[in-house]
């Protein structure tokens, strides 16, 4: 019987790693086909300790050092990569996090063949300079390009709108005196318009549906830099209020407002005026230009071994849904 291949998942603990890890050992092809090295930067948390206790193999890495990157890629097969915006704030440092996976996985004793980078729209590249503050998504267009220019065999998956982060942009409201529903009030505020569109992907089970039929997909070619659009569907702000309210058992509207008034409202809540100005930005490359084209989203589509769960189910049994009715 042949060694099964290593497939390394970074952020392993996290919403998209976890969820690569999930699909492949929930599918027994996959889970005969590949051994899965989990990277997380503290390999004593307790997410951490219920991969090991699954049977995945836990190392401890830290993107910012290149060199601890060695020993986790070495031998690899496959690799999916991700950095953590979240966790840093910082397009620089997520840029060079990035090349450092990057630079390792091009090594001969990785030989890496395939990377399949988690990665976003280049905005500014796209706008011609138009839009140039969506900082989130141009780091990773920037490592997107390197990637390329190291002729690795590589996917970007351009994940669409993850459906979680769709509860962050609500705010609650106080019921309606005319109100017939004893439904909790929510207004989505936005400085785009009702009919504006975004691609949205149920992430914790759908990020690894793509990468597991990344992996496996025989009509995939592995040439550097192919780019998968990756979402469920298009939904416009209408739609996802909308759903939010008759699946989800909510009762949410849709208020459009200025960037300034976006601006100034974020920064209310505790979100620093620098990604305040960045989602600004981001609102605007939504609205003008599409987050992605929409047959992009056809097209990767194409691919997919499963089906991906509906927003709408989504909606119906997600407990964070329900944390809110």
């Amino acid at each position: 019987m042949s060694a099964k291949k290593i497939l390394v998942v970074f952020g392993a603990t996290g919403n998209q790693g976890a969820s690569v890890v999930n699909a492949i050992l929930k599918d027994p092809s996959s889970a005969a086909e590949f051994s899965i090295r989990a990277v997380t930067r503290d390999a004593t948390k307790p997410s951490a300790v219920t991969l090991s206790e699954r049977g995945v193999a836990v190392v401890q890495a830290n993107v910012d050092d290149k060199e601890s990157l060695r020993p986790v890629l070495k031998d690899a097969f496959a690799c999916f990569a991700v950095t953590s915006w979240e966790g840093i704030y910082d397009k620089e440092k997520e840029i060079q996090q990035g090349k450092n996976i990057a630079d390792i996985a091009k090594t001969q004793e990785s030989n890496i063949k395939h990377l399949i980078w988690s990665s976003l729209p280049h905005v500014s590249k796209i706008t011609n300079g138009k839009i140039t503050g969506v900082l989130h998504f141009d780091s990773k267009g920037i490592i997107s390009d390197y990637i390329t220019s190291l002729s690795l065999p590589s996917t970007f998956l351009h994940l669409g709108g993850f459906a979680p982060y769709i509860l962050q942009m609500l705010t609650p409201l106080p019921p309606s005196p005319a109100s017939l529903t004893d439904k909790k009030s929510y207004g989505m505020m936005l400085p785009v318009t009702p009919d504006a569109k975004l691609p949205i992907i149920c992430i914790d089970s759908d990020c690894g549906v793509y990468v597991k039929s990344i992996l496996t997909s025989e009509k995939l070619p592995t040439k550097p830099g192919t780019v998968i659009a990756a979402a469920e569907g298009w939904y416009s702000v209408t739609e996802i209020c909308k759903i939010l309210s008759e699946a989800g058992g909510l009762d949410v509207s849709f208020t459009q407002i200025t960037p300034e008034q976006f601006e100034e409202g974020a920064v209310a809540a505790g979100m620093p005026r620098f990604f305040a100005v960045d989602m600004n930005d981001n609102f605007r490359f939504m609205q003008e230009y599409g987050y992605f084209a929409e047959e992009a989203l056809a097209e990767g589509h194409k691919y997919l071994t499963e089906p991906l769960q509906r927003f709408t189910d989504w909606a119906k049994t997600s407990e964070k849904v329900k944390a809110l009715a």
